[in-house]
């Protein structure tokens, strides 16, 4: 998935026009709905950190293939979250109760 995935974000990055970044904003979607959640995990665990703390890529985030970027980052976060939120709904309470412990056990309290 990484590969796939960053080989169509580097295709992206070196688009300059902003009517073909649009288009290839809707056509990388349309593609990463085949598998959407993992798609959003690389994208927003891998990929755009490595874009976002590497100073000698910042330039290929300038607009108009910077702005596409987000825009898709946004719709695949919105998409995988959508999904998700449908699947945990058709889930029971007991294990709706089990993700707050592993959501909790993930971000512990500060002693205080």
């Amino acid at each position: 998935v990484y590969w796939f995935c960053n080989n169509l974000i580097k295709e992206l990055l070196k688009e300059t026009r902003k009517e073909h970044t649009l288009r290839a904003v809707e056509l990388l979607y349309s593609i990463f709905c085949l598998d959407m959640q993992q798609v959003t995990l690389v994208l927003l665990g891998h990929i755009l950190p490595g874009l976002l703390t590497d100073s000698s890529k910042w330039h290929s985030l300038m607009d108009p293939p910077g702005t596409a970027l987000a825009k898709l980052a946004v719709w695949c976060a919105l998409s995988s979250y959508s999904s998700h939120k449908g699947q945990a709904s058709t889930r029971q309470k007991k294990r709706h109760r089990e993700d707050i412990e592993d959501y909790i056990s993930l971000f512990p309290a500060p002693d205080s």
